[in-house]
């Protein structure tokens, strides 16, 4: 069983679930690569990028981008325009292999707790977290040139 499946069977992901679903269900005719839903639940890095292809995907097709199904082979999305055809290859960049001075560092999450008596969020009580906007620069200047590469772009 994949990490996304042990996730979902938590109560408190209900609605994460259903929103996911729904957005399935939305993007699915349009997506050409049959590994998408298989490769959704290896790792949470493969997880986040295909959540943010779908998520492009279904925020273009309800600005009325009439999207056809890709080649399983070429960019994930594409969009007919006239005589042209505009590609959109999704990429969201990981954070890098852990030691790596340019890997941004794991954020630590807290989640929101709620007074019992008045149903009002609680103050936060963990550290606050500074990102390093230079290493993120280069997490999506690397997914980026990756792609590219990948792509035979360059």
């Amino acid at each position: 069983m994949g990490w996304v499946s042990k996730l979902v069977q938590q109560k408190k992901y209900d609605r994460y679930k259903v929103y996911l679903e729904g957005l399935w269900q939305l993007y699915e005719p349009y997506n050409a690569d049959p590994h998408f839903q298989r490769e959704m639940q290896e790792s949470s890095e493969k997880f986040y990028q295909r959540v943010w292809e779908m998520c492009l995907g279904c925020v273009l097709l309800e600005q009325g981008f009439p999207l056809k199904r890709a080649s399983s082979r070429g960019p994930d999305i594409c969009i007919p325009y006239g005589e042209q055809t505009i590609w959109i290859e999704a990429v969201a960049p990981t954070r890098g292999e852990k030691g790596n001075p340019n890997s941004v560092p794991e954020m630590a999450y807290e989640e929101l707790r709620f007074d019992p008596a008045t149903g009002e969020p609680l103050p936060l009580e963990g550290r606050g977290y500074l990102l390093d906007e230079e290493k993120v620069k280069l997490r999506y200047l690397h997914a980026i040139r990756a792609k590219n590469a990948k792509c035979n772009l360059l």
